[in-house]
Order: structure tokens, then sequence, then C-alpha cells
């Protein structure tokens, strides 16, 4: 794998992310505001009030919006840790990254049904861990959650879940090793929420190659809003075997970005 990662971001905003994250994992007061350090906002966290708004209004009107409102308090668990950028609602205060997410998991819920036996979860492009904890405190009944991204963020997973006491279930895998790395042959869910679509085509193969392709159910949401990232997840699809029911139809999670959600289903039947 190259020295970015095969991330193709711009580079300088890749470099800040990652020195960020170091930072916040080895040094105590990084740490406790890593979720509103400028560089570390580049990538993730920050959203503005306009975002946070769009997704809650999202969660209201998803079929699943019953189990948002009586599980608040547990979709909330990474508000209280390392100071996130906060807006009023009539639940309480909430970051726009939490509504996101919170959204992209009940999206999964839907998806995987719930009568669905989900024991090894495998997400690509993790960040601190924030959907790990999300999903753990929704329900512990998952075996193992391997969560990939840059070396550098991963320590600050590591850190981070070690912090709240989600650290156990939940392993950190870097990039690096994802190649030589033995999944097992069977993966329940994967979830690639805006991550592939920032990879080179070729760390996008190597994760339908290594991960997808083992896994049951697989979330994504990717931004499909030009010429060459269309061709990308084209080829992606392609690299799937007749077994595999990919739905891309035109479901969008972000009406400024055009992100695209995308369901790849194994029929085990076919």
């Amino acid at each position: 794998m190259n020295e970015d990662y095969g991330w193709t971001i711009n580079s300088n905003n890749n470099e800040k992310y990652n020195a960020a994250c170091l930072k916040a994992a080895e040094d105590d007061e990084a740490f406790s505001t890593f979720k509103i350090d400028p560089d570390y906002t580049k990538i993730l966290e920050g959203g503005p009030r306009e975002v946070a708004d769009y997704y809650y209004s999202k969660i209201m009107t998803h079929p699943l919006y019953n189990i948002w409102k009586d599980n608040v308090d547990k979709f909330l668990v990474n508000e209280s840790y390392c100071r996130p950028k906060q807006y009023e609602f009539e639940f309480g205060k909430c970051s726009s990254a939490t509504l996101k997410n919170s959204y992209n998991m009940l999206d999964v819920m839907n998806f995987i049904g719930s009568n669905s036996s989900v024991q090894t979860i495998v997400e690509i492009g993790g960040g601190y861990g924030g959907v790990a904890c999300m999903l753990h405190e929704l329900s512990d009944n998952f075996e193992k959650y391997i969560l990939i991204d840059t070396p550098e963020a991963c320590k600050l997973a590591d850190r981070y879940l070690k912090e709240i006491g989600k650290s156990g279930k939940i392993i950190t895998l870097p990039c690096t090793e994802v190649e030589n790395y033995d999944f097992g042959g069977r993966i329940d869910l994967t979830i690639a929420v805006n991550s592939l679509s920032e990879c080179d085509l070729k760390t996008q193969l190597m994760y339908v190659n290594k991960v997808i392709t083992q896994s049951q159910y697989t979330y994504i949401v990717r931004n499909i809003d030009s010429e060459e990232n269309a061709f990308k997840h084209k080829e992606c699809v392609r690299a799937l075997d007749d077994t595999f029911l990919v739905d891309d139809s035109e479901k969008i999670e972000e009406k400024w970005s055009q992100n695209r959600v995308v369901y790849v289903k194994k029929d085990e039947n076919g």
C-alpha cells in the first residue's frame, strides 16, 4: 500500500488529519478536545448546524425512528467525550457527526433486519470508533468488531475505546495490514460510510476482494458524482460474483454531495 494508504483526498488535509490523530492519541490535552481540532475536522466531525438539522430530519422520517426515540441516550454515547461541536435539540445537545452516524445505523438495522445474527462486523474507515461505540451501546451481542483505518487513526481509536470502556470486542486493524489479515472466511456485516470513495481504484478493489466478498451484508455510502467515481463504483460491482445482490438504485444520503447508499447482500441460495 502506498504511503498515502491509497487515500485520494487532498494530501495536505490527509497529513494534517493523521498528525492530529497521532497527537490526540499521545497527548492528554489534545485528546480531550480532538473533535474540535481544525486539522481533525478537515476529515471528520465539526459539521455545521445545517448538516445536523438535515440528518435529524432524516432520522425523524426513518422507518425505524422509534428505535432512535426509545434509545436516544445510547445513540448519543459519543457526545460526552472529547468536546464535540454541539447544537441544541429538543432531546438535548448533539453534534452533526452523531446525527449522521445515527441515521446510517438506523439504515443498517433496516437493511439487515431484526432477525439477522450478526457476530462479526468490519468497518472500513472507522475513524476514532464513533460508530463502533454506538453499535456496542445499542447491542453487544456481536463477537468481534474490526475497525480499519490509517495507523494513526487506529492509535487514536485504541485510546478512545479504552477511555470510554468499549475496548475488548472492538479491535483496530491498520489499513496497511489488511491484505495479510485473515478474516476467517465469514463476515456478517461490513460498513463503509464515506470511505471507499476516498480511495484509489486499486485500494477499493483490495477491500472488495479481502472484505466485502466475505461479508453477508455490506452497507456503503459512496460519492458517485463524477465519471471517475462512477467508473470506480462499477468496477467494484463487477468484482463481485453472481451470488451478490447489489442495490445502488439512487437512494441519496446527502442531497448536497449526492452521496449514494449502496446495499450489497450475499445470496447464499444463489
